[in-house]
C-alpha cells in the first residue's frame, strides 16, 4: 500500500488524531517506510 502524506495530514495526526494519528503510529511502529521527495525550486 502506498500512503502520500502532506503536512495537512501530518498536523492532523498530531493535534487531533483519528485516521491522521493512525497513520503516524504505523509509521512510528515500523508499518510505513518514509519516503522524501525534494522540494521544489
Amino acid at each position: 500500500m502506498r500512503v502520500v502524506v502532506d503536512t495537512n495530514v501530518l498536523m492532523s495526526g498530531v493535534f487531533f488524531g483519528g485516521v491522521p494519528g493512525r497513520i503516524l503510529e504505523a509509521w512510528r511502529d515500523g508499518k510505513l517506510t518514509l519516503v522524501v521527495s525534494p522540494g521544489r525550486t
